[in-house]
């Protein structure tokens, strides 16, 4: 068959030997893939009988760092409405001082004359982001899956900005928790920022930023950016951003599935409004809560909205939490409901605090 195509054909037992004509050797002839085709095109493709390979078809390894990284794209771009950026990798003089990083810890290349420097941070890239894009838009949030480099290693970080949204300390934590439980991380715990992790006290607002601690190990930081970095910046709002050491988020042990039956019957809840000082944590607020509630009948309590200014005395703000209940295997009665708020504010108040409309 080959022959009539000038191809040379030699069979030596079975075993055939093809020269390629010289006019075909250096156009489309020239790997042993090319000869099937030849014949397949000649003896017609649809005279061929389909078979399946005679070897087995192994699965690829899961590539679990891909697939969180998708989920979280996910997340953040459908849950929260959030847009992806990808910023330069280089920095120059004027970005260093933008955040006092420590000088010593940043590399310093020498190829690059504007940006000679490797970026330490994801934060300088969004903050100029949100700079150009609040030229049109005054609610947004971007994100950004991107290295940062010291001069002892090389990381991966996960960078998140956001502007214009109520709350924005909350919304920050709102989205820490929102990931934790995609990825179904076990407990992180909320703390102040202490020591300078992920260098957070050189950009973050003190009273309004904590760190996200898996056991001991700091994996990420978020809070309101502080002013005095803003106002270097030229933006004139309130700002929160993330930032995720991803390597350590993605490597952290998934959580079992747990399933729990439906409760059978409906749940009730209440708020409370507290007035405490500006710099009380709310984890010391729901644990209060928490302990004068009969466990038998407790559910949850959740933060629902905080607030500070007029008639609130300066230096304090009114904190609201929803306590939710539930007696499992009947309904709450009237009288269950009303001695439960009781000791609620008395708890509330032995603590010190005061109770809105006292």
């Amino acid at each position: 068959m080959l022959t009539y195509l000038d191809f040379g054909v030699k069979n030596d037992g079975g075993k055939l030997t093809i020269e390629v004509p010289a006019h075909r050797r250096s156009k489309d002839v020239s790997i042993a893939e090319d000869i099937v085709e030849e014949v397949g095109r000649l003896y017609g493709f649809n005279n061929i009988k389909p078979q399946s390979p005679y070897f087995e078809v192994e699965r690829p390894a899961r590539n679990k760092d891909m697939e969180k990284t998708e989920i979280l794209k996910n997340l953040l771009a459908k849950g929260f409405g959030a847009n992806e950026v990808m910023n330069y990798s280089f920095y120059g003089a004027s970005d260093l001082e933008l955040v006092p990083f420590p000088k010593e810890k940043i590399v310093e290349t020498v190829d690059e004359r504007d940006t000679p420097y490797l970026r330490y941070s994801l934060f300088q890239g969004l903050v100029k982001n949100v700079h150009e894009n609040l030229k049109n838009f005054k609610q947004f949030t971007l994100f950004e899956f991107g290295r940062i480099f010291t001069v002892d290693d090389e990381r991966k970080r996960i960078g998140i900005i956001a502007v214009g949204t109520p709350e924005l300390f909350e919304y920050t934590k709102r989205i820490m928790v929102s990931i934790a439980k995609e990825l179904r991380t076990p407990p992180l715990r909320f703390e102040r920022i202490t020591g300078n992790a992920l260098c957070g006290t050189e950009f973050l607002h003190p009273n309004k930023s904590a760190v996200v601690l898996a056991g001991k190990d700091p994996i990420a930081i978020f809070g309101e950016v502080h002013p005095g970095i803003l106002k270097k910046c030229d933006i004139n709002v309130p700002v929160a951003y993330i930032e995720i050491e991803q390597t350590m988020l993605f490597d952290l042990p998934e959580r079992n599935t747990k399933f729990e039956q439906l409760l059978k019957f409906p749940s009730t809840s209440f708020d409370v409004s507290a007035i405490v000082p500006e710099r009380t944590e709310s984890s010391q607020l729901l644990n209060v809560v928490k302990k004068a509630v009969d466990p038998k009948i407790f559910i949850e309590t959740k933060l629902v909205g905080k607030f500070a200014g007029f008639p609130i005395l300066p230096g304090f703000a009114s904190i609201t939490m929803r306590v939710v209940l539930n007696a499992k295997e009947r309904t709450l009665t009237i009288d269950e409901m009303k001695e439960t708020q009781q000791k609620v504010f008395a708890a509330l108040r032995n603590a010190g605090w005061k109770i809105s409309g006292d």
